[in-house]
């Protein structure tokens, strides 16, 4: 790794938060922070927007998928983990469909550990560079459909969405009706310029009234 990530590791057990220190010893790379409980997790994530998230599965009153639940909104491109002692596979299948990024069996080396974490936070910046376009002031993530604006998550319906990614390809460049309706709805032919508009006045009260200019007798620009 060659920038520095910043690391929060939620677990109510001190020698969790040992092992972690042992982790990172020397490593001036990363960045990390321990919260004892789930609400002092909530709260350091909020004030810090870290990389990567290493949260228990089992805390007093919740459990670690509910911490991923309640923080994704805030950033979605923090890195999950869960590290439990348990291996149910049951467990590890719930998590993964809810959007965690790994399951980590407790019990790994520090030196096994650091290089898990380090594949995961490389695998983030490379999807992320690739998937996820920043521009005006919002984020479009190709992968999950979603627009982040001001760390709030806008969805948007496909269509939207793809005639969002179609406008900001090509910032500046007017595209007709025309091309937005064979770039978007394909061979479909009763898609009226009508339609179209619909869309584009969904997308700006969604994403931002100035982000899309209208051309007159055109079409549309980003």
């Amino acid at each position: 790794m060659n920038q520095e990530a910043s690391i929060l590791v939620v677990d109510e057990h001190r020698q969790t938060h040992d092992y972690f220190k042992q982790v990172f010893d020397n490593e001036s790379l990363f960045n990390v922070q321990f919260a004892d409980s789930y609400d002092e997790g909530i709260e350091l994530f909020k004030r810090t927007h870290p990389n990567l998230v290493i949260a228990d599965m089992l805390f007093t009153n919740h459990d670690g998928i509910d911490l991923m639940l309640e923080l994704k909104p805030i950033s979605s491109d923090a890195v999950f983990v869960i590290h439990t002692e348990t291996d149910d596979d049951y467990t590890e299948v719930i998590a993964l469909d809810q959007g965690v990024d790994d399951f980590i069996t407790k019990g790994l080396s520090p030196k096994v550990m650091r290089k898990k974490l380090q594949s995961l936070l490389n695998r983030q910046r490379s999807r992320k560079k690739s998937n996820v376009v920043q521009i005006k002031g919002i984020e479009i993530d190709r992968d999950r459909y979603v627009v982040i604006k001001n760390k709030e998550i806008i969805n948007l319906p496909k269509k939207e969405f793809e005639m969002l990614c179609l406008l900001s390809s090509q910032p500046q460049k007017v595209f007709s009706r025309e091309e937005i309706k064979k770039a978007v709805w394909g061979n479909i032919s009763n898609v009226r310029s009508r339609t179209i508009d619909v869309h584009v006045r969904k997308l700006r009260k969604k994403v931002g009234e100035d982000l899309i200019q209208t051309v007159k007798g055109v079409g549309y620009r980003f």
